[in-house]
C-alpha cells in the first residue's frame, strides 16, 4: 500500500492519521495490516484522497496508461 507515501507527503504520522479515524494510535497499525474496505474509506477520507490512491500514486498511473 500507499499509506506511509501519502502520510509523508501530507507531513503527517500514524498517530495524527489515528486522530483523524478516531481510532486510537495503537490501532494504526493493526488496522493497517489486514485493512477491512470500511477502514480504507476512513484512511481515504482523513488523507483527503481517493480510495484508489491507498494503493498507486497518480504518476504510476500515468505510467501505466
Amino acid at each position: 500500500m500507499n499509506i506511509d507515501k501519502l502520510l509523508s507527503e501530507k507531513g503527517m504520522t500514524k498517530a495524527m492519521l489515528a486522530e483523524k479515524m478516531g481510532i486510537r494510535s495503537q490501532n494504526v497499525n493493526v488496522s493497517l495490516r489486514n485493512p477491512t474496505e470500511d477502514t480504507m474509506r476512513k484512511i481515504a477520507e482523513a488523507l483527503g484522497v481517493e480510495m484508489w490512491e491507498l494503493f498507486k500514486s497518480k504518476s504510476e498511473i500515468v505510467e501505466e496508461i
